[in-house]
């Protein structure tokens, strides 16, 4: 039996959390993403979907578009 090297890559979301100084909360939410690269950001948590996807990976470590499988 051959062994092949199969990625699994999962969806997730890393949350960040800052204090924004603003009039409003539409304005804080804007100016943070405008200015994200010059705020502090404090990682506040970590969430896993159930999403996935599997791909074999040739000698090059490139997956093989044909064996490309999604679960979720």
């Amino acid at each position: 039996m051959t062994t092949f090297k199969v990625l699994r890559r999962v969806d997730a979301w890393v949350d960040y959390v800052a204090e924004v100084e603003a009039e409003t909360a539409d304005e804080a939410s804007l100016k943070a993403a405008q200015m994200s690269e010059q705020i502090a950001w404090n990682r506040s948590g970590f969430e896993e979907f159930w999403n996935a996807r599997f791909a074999v990976l040739d000698d090059d470590g490139s997956e093989m578009p044909s064996t490309v499988v999604v679960r979720g």
